[in-house]
């Protein structure tokens, strides 16, 4: 394989996985905690600190500050897709 097409087609996989990753994290820091706003407030009843915006500022904050539970649930798309392809790997490697 000529060094500049293999060259390429690593840049190629590492360009689409931090476009996984981008797009996983969006889905962390947007999705998941409306979702997690939106059922618990059908389980436990209104947001205390008001509404789902007020939700978001607190995660922001969260986020900001380091907190571990807060990035579990920002990287938490990502870390399932990677458990999910590990998963996959163990299962043909089994064969």
């Amino acid at each position: 394989m000529n060094w500049s097409i293999r060259g390429w087609s690593e840049y190629s996989g590492r360009r689409a996985e931090f476009k996984r990753a981008g797009i996983c994290l969006a889905i962390g820091v947007l999705i998941v905690p409306a979702l997690i706003w939106a059922v618990g407030r059908g389980v436990l009843g209104p947001y205390t600190n008001g509404g789902l915006l007020a939700m978001w500022r607190d995660f922001l904050r969260g986020l900001g500050s380091g907190s571990e539970p807060f990035w579990f649930i920002a990287l938490g798309p990502y870390l399932l897709i990677l458990f999910l392809r590990l998963t996959r790997w163990l299962a043909r490697r089994a064969r």
